[in-house]
């Protein structure tokens, strides 16, 4: 196959011996990370050694791929550790002319050097795996009660656990595809992946949705905090709405480096088992006027398990935080990689679960598209965690808002240097007020919770991983294809209300 024809580094054959043990993988992945923190003095080696292409015609759908790029020894081998292969593409050229034939579960990928930030901070697996379910669990986790309504309980049971499979796959899938190419970010790999038209693919506005929860819990809170009965225009939905965005928002998307907000998963996780344990005890105190048909709590098929399917896609969306939580393990390897996914997957699996059968079984077909405004608007216990959800919302907003407008940026103006304050004041402003509108015009959460899922966490989980590795390998195309099918059949479908 051809391969570009920049000035890439010269051909070497590649060495595709197995891994002897998890441990020896881990042990040689730990030391090359110890190599890089320390300069040295020596050149990188001239080539990698040669063995027999016998495993990798057991792989093989093309020869041209038992050939690697090499690494070019200028600059005595720092910025790459010594004994690791280099990606399957130049690092100077985003562009895929050929293809590998590794496969998804080749020992091979484990020994491709990914250039991680040594200075960051370390965790081990336990830590790694708490930092994923809170990445994991978001803000959908108050709609899944709803998808449970729409999709059946029967129905919903496994589509939750279908999704979580889904989610667990495409997520290593992501880890596989930056090895292979030596990305650590999920906007550069899929750049790499489509020749530089990547960026803009996932820019899904996941911004827009925070207003309009924000429009949902707030009220409820300050109408309890001040002892107010009826609906003052000052607290109305919509003043709500746009007070807090113009002081509160917009200020705090203001700021260029995110790095202050960026630790507050420790909020974000308080709130998340707050509104679950509301939820749960505030279920036996529900009055009977509020409680739905209790015939209902077990159907097999709702009327709408298209819509379900978005709830809960949105939900468990936490692609973009990937590679941060692979960066951040003490020895990041494959293995490793995936028990922190299996663990955070299941843990979420177990905490979406308990709180969509607590809040379903309790109001059955009176569900709404945010559990907590089932409850009465005077509940401590869940005006409490509509306050801490709140909190959370304010402090999520401008990380995913940095998100779409660094996408945005990148994507109009390529190799520019970072915008000025003119440039960046326009982006902010500009996408604050869109997702404003959205806010003040959307009044049901339900209708973000169904689009928003099924168009960006769509894309994001079941579309555009496999697609990336279906650019760059090629290999288990039935897998991959049967993937992006659902993918793309469950985002068609969530316009169909």
């Amino acid at each position: 196959m051809p391969r570009s024809s920049s000035t890439s580094p010269p051909l070497l054959p590649v060495s595709d011996k197995p891994s002897t043990s998890a441990s020896a993988t881990a042990a040689t992945v730990s030391a090359a990370h110890a190599r890089r923190t320390s300069p040295t003095t020596g050149t990188s080696p001239a080539g990698l050694t040669t063995e027999s292409a016998s495993h990798h015609d057991h792989h093989a759908v093309g020869r041209d791929s038992e050939f690697l790029l090499s690494e070019p020894s200028a600059g005595g081998g720092k910025g790459r550790s010594e004994g690791l292969h280099s990606p399957l593409l130049s690092s100077s050229s985003s562009s895929v002319d050929g293809r590998s034939s590794l496969t998804l579960h080749s020992n091979e990928l484990e020994s491709f050097d990914m250039i991680l930030d040594d200075n960051a901070a370390k965790s081990s697996v336990v830590g790694a795996t708490l930092n994923f379910t809170n990445s994991i669990i978001g803000a959908g986790i108050i709609g899944l009660p709803y998808a449970f309504k729409e999709a059946g309980f029967v129905l919903g049971v496994v589509l939750l656990v279908v999704l979580a499979f889904l989610v667990a796959w495409t997520v290593v899938l992501l880890v596989k595809c930056g090895k292979m190419v030596s990305k650590t970010s999920y906007q550069d790999l899929v750049n790499a992946a489509f020749n530089g038209r990547g960026q803009f693919l996932i820019t899904f506005f996941h911004h827009v949705r925070v207003p309009v929860i924000i429009g949902d819990s707030l009220p409820p809170v300050l109408k309890a905090l001040f002892g107010v009965t009826d609906d003052p225009w000052y607290f109305s939905r919509s003043i709500l709405v746009i007070s807090s965005t113009l002081f509160v928002t917009l200020p705090l998307s203001m700021q260029r480096d995110m790095a202050a907000l960026a630790k507050t998963s420790a909020v974000s996780m308080v709130s998340i088992i707050l509104i679950v344990t509301a939820v749960i005890f505030s279920a036996f105190s529900v009055p009977d006027t509020l409680r739905g048909d209790p015939t209902q709590r077990f159907t097999v098929i709702g009327d709408s398990p298209a819509k379900a399917i978005g709830v809960i896609s949105f939900a468990f969306v936490c692609h973009h935080n990937t590679f941060i939580i692979f960066s951040s393990l003490s020895t990041p390897t494959l293995d490793r990689f995936s028990r922190v996914t299996n663990l955070s997957a299941g843990i979420s699996l177990v905490a979406c679960l308990i709180l969509a059968l607590a809040g379903f079984w309790t109001f059955t077909d009176k569900t709404q598209g945010n559990v907590l405004n089932n409850f009465p608007p005077d509940h401590l216990g869940i005006n409490l965690a509509r306050l801490a959800f709140t909190l959370n919302m304010y402090t999520t907003y401008p990380m995913e808002l940095f998100v779409a407008r660094h996408v945005m940026e990148d994507y109009l103006y390529p190799g520019h240097k970072a915008a000025g304050w003119a440039r960046h004041t326009m982006w902010t402003v500009g996408l604050v007020m869109a997702s404003l509108l959205v806010a003040v015009g959307v009044q049901d959460v339900s209708v973000i919770l169904e689009v928003t899922g099924g168009v960006a966490a769509t894309a994001l989980a079941y579309i555009l991983p496999p697609w990336c590795w279906l650019r760059l390998a090629g290999s288990h195309k039935w897998k991959c294809w049967g993937c992006i099918a659902f993918g793309i059949v469950a985002m068609v479908l969530s316009f169909v209300r």
